[in-house]
């Protein structure tokens, strides 16, 4: 059967032929012309690496964190400029982090309606597109008027390029995706081929999107592109694991996950990285990817894409990257809320030992005071822990514990009743400040710091200690004022008045700058509610008291404050937050935007059962001080304290109506509250100070002695008596 002979052999030839074409180079969809790149232009290629974390990671040496990144190592050994990238925003979800690269901007997962979708990539008639990309386009409509999948690809011209290897999802193409969904074209072929076919896809493309292989077979390609680079061209290597399963106990830790390493060849010489995204040396975003892509093909970068272009940032340092990256993520393993039961354990101990000396009930003043002082000394104390970078959490949580103790008994020691938050009004806004100026090294290195790990903040101050800094600048006014009290002194004059209202307001004017400034804080939120606060307050401290129209003078000025703040901003050159929302919004749609966000992501804080609970439990202790005020306060005449508390809740109610977490900011207002309400113990549970030593004026108290010991009944009822008498109901 000769014809069956021949036959057999052009099948044969045949078959040889398409394995060639397929293990070699591919189906390769032609460019169109204009897309050609060309050996003389500039070029990027995205290399994505999909290693598993627990294929990456080794023991470390004693001297270094507990594990050890090998991608992160190897990108340093070979000459790349390498970082941290920050991959999510909240919980890593590969699929998400892909968009957010196409998208060069990312919004919170609360804000979408559904879990990212896996559209299918497929080939029509000569072109490449996935599937169903109006329900991607939709999802993220919906989620944000900002965020469009695609807008990477579709700003640079002739699109990008795709080079896969057959077998594996080709989720990675996502990346090279135009706003329609489509790609200029695609190359799939073998894992043996794959740098060979981006160089090829390199000459139709000025940007080329890479899969590369998993483990160290990837790692060996990023070692060949390399090699292979073209001058000029920009290798981006991004490390972007498969996203970790709900549940496991083989999971890695999430550090790894949501900060992974990142390499860039082409620059000048390998150094560190960052962007404006993070300020942070050695961290920069996923989101950075697309404007660093645009910014070295010439390309004008979309308003709506927030990511920043990363930049050189000193020498490569891949252990500190391993310990910062550690240290993140120590900082949200619950040490925060812990260090603030340790100090509640502290006063019990402190109760107990002064109730064995002098019985339980003289005991009580004392432990007030002292708890309500550690807890105003919190801040400063967690800022100073961060310093030591300690991997223990009971070592931190303790640490910061006892600094505050120690603090509150040495300031209840040397400083008179009630001017004891003087101290820690100085020394923790004082520290924060210098803090800050020197680009916040130690805040972000403590729990106090923003959430750097979850990827939603990286620099300035956090919303959990944003209420409670208008309330220890309040209280330690009101402590400056007892001790400038003088016996004999003149009766006060209104200039006396008008002057301390402007001590107040200049006051309240440096927390705001302080605090709001993009080069410092950068809290918009903050801005508000140091304005409402010292608003309130100075209403209080004004002839007549608090009238209904200070809620609208509280309204002005923290709108005003915020249109000084964005002016301050424009004039230095920084962009904070809100500028650079301001500055890139598109419209007045996007404006609004804004503002319905914080609402739905503070209303999603609330729905937590967790925020409830403490926002009703705060709103019932603040009920019931306010009914129980003459108890609480009604040996406290000065209107100074009562500015203190005033302010210091409205600008809890301001600062969780005007900010995302809303419910926390309310939350921890009422608890700084409950500190000074507890340090302002009435002479019925032991008001004392040093050496029993009396104020004067309008700051009176029953004599006594030191901390552990009570004041004598008799002085206990004549001060009683004597505040019936002189009219101690000034807080109603």
């Amino acid at each position: 059967m000769p014809t069956i002979g021949r036959l057999r052999r052009a099948v044969a030839v045949v078959g040889v032929v398409v394995t060639v074409v397929v293990v070699g180079l591919g189906p390769v969809t032609v460019a169109p012309a204009g897309g050609q790149a060309g050996s003389g232009s500039r070029a990027v290629v995205v290399a994505l690496l999909p290693t598993d974390p627990a294929d990456a990671l080794r023991p470390a040496p004693p001297e270094g964190p507990d594990l050890t990144d090998t991608v992160l190592r190897t990108l340093a050994e070979d000459g790349f400029s390498v970082a941290l990238t920050s991959t999510a925003q909240g919980r890593y979800d590969r699929r998400q982090s892909l968009l957010d690269m196409t998208q060069g901007t990312r919004v919170s997962p609360a804000l979408y309606g559904s879990d990212p979708p896996a559209p299918a990539l497929r080939e029509h008639a000569g072109r490449w597109a996935f599937e169903d990309w109006t329900s991607v386009a939709r999802r993220a409509r919906d989620a944000s008027t900002t965020v469009e999948p695609g807008l990477l690809a579709g700003s640079v011209p002739g699109g990008a390029w795709y080079v896969g290897t057959f077998g594996s999802t080709q989720g990675f193409a996502v990346v090279a995706a135009d706003r329609t969904g489509r790609l200029s074209g695609v190359s799939l072929g073998s894992a043996a081929t794959v740098v060979q076919r981006t160089g090829a896809a390199r000459d139709r493309a000025r940007l080329v999107v890479v899969a590369l292989s998993p483990g160290a077979a990837g790692l060996d390609e990023v070692g060949e592109l390399r090699r292979r680079r073209d001058a000029g061209d920009l290798l981006i290597v991004l490390h972007l694991p498969p996203t970790p399963p709900e549940t496991g106990i083989e999971n890695r830790p999430l550090r790894f996950y949501n900060q992974t390493a990142l390499g860039i060849a082409g620059l000048a010489r390998p150094t560190a990285l960052t962007s404006g995204s993070t300020r942070q040396r050695g961290l920069v975003t996923a989101i950075d990817v697309a404007p660093t892509v645009l910014d070295h093909l010439g390309v004008d970068v979309p308003a709506r894409m927030r990511g920043q272009v990363v930049e050189p940032a000193g020498e490569v340092d891949a252990t500190g990257l391993e310990l910062a990256r550690r240290r993140w993520s120590d900082l949200r393993s619950g040490r925060q809320a812990a260090s603030v039961r340790a100090i509640l354990l502290g006063g019990a101990v402190i109760y107990l030992l002064l109730g064995v000396r002098g019985g339980l009930r003289p005991a009580t003043g004392p432990t007030l005071r002292t708890l309500g002082l550690a807890f105003l000394w919190w801040p400063p104390a967690a800022l100073l822990t961060g310093a030591l970078h300690l991997t223990s959490a009971a070592a931190e949580t303790w640490t910061i514990a006892a600094l505050a103790i120690a603090a509150a008994l040495a300031t209840d020691r040397l400083l008179p009743w009630p001017a004891g938050p003087v101290a820690p009004a100085v020394g923790g806004l004082g520290l924060l400040t210098a803090d800050l100026l020197a680009g916040g090294p130690l805040l972000s290195r403590s729990v106090l710091g923003p959430s750097v790990i979850s990827g939603s903040r990286f620099y300035g101050i956090s919303n959990e200690i944003e209420p409670v800094l208008p309330i220890l600048l309040l209280a330690g006014l009101a402590g400056l004022a007892s001790l400038a009290t003088v016996p004999g002194r003149r009766q006060r004059t209104e200039r006396d008045g008008s002057r301390e209202r402007l001590l107040y307001a200049v006051a309240g004017v440096l927390l705001a700058v302080v605090v709001g400034a993009s080069r410092l804080g950068a809290d918009v939120g903050g801005v508000v509610t140091i304005s409402v606060a010292m608003t309130a307050a100075y209403a209080v401290l004004r002839p007549g008291g608090f009238r209904v129209r200070t809620a609208l003078v509280a309204l002005a000025t923290a709108a005003g404050a915020l249109v000084a703040l964005v002016l301050v901003d424009l004039v230095v050159g920084q962009r904070g937050h809100l500028v650079a929302n301001l500055t890139r919004a598109t419209g007045p749609g996007e404006l609004w935007e804004l503002v319905a966000r914080r609402y739905q992501l503070a209303a999603g804080i609330l729905l937590d059962p967790g925020s409830a609970i403490g926002v009703g439990v705060g709103s019932l202790a603040v009920v019931w001080a306010v009914r129980n005020r003459q108890t609480l306060f009604g040996h406290v005449r000065s209107p100074r304290w009562r500015a203190a508390l005033v302010g210091g809740l409205a600008g809890g109610i301001a600062g969780g109506l005007s900010n995302d977490s809303g419910p926390v900011l309310f939350v921890n207002a009422v608890v700084a509250l409950a500190a000074v309400t507890a340090y302002l113990a009435p002479p019925a549970v032991g008001v004392a100070g040093p050496g029993g030593r009396e104020l004067p004026g309008d700051e009176q108290r029953a004599p006594g002695t030191g901390v552990g010991s009570a004041p004598p009944a008799a002085a206990v009822a004549a001060a009683r008596a004597d505040a019936e008498a002189r009219g101690a109901a000034s807080l109603d």
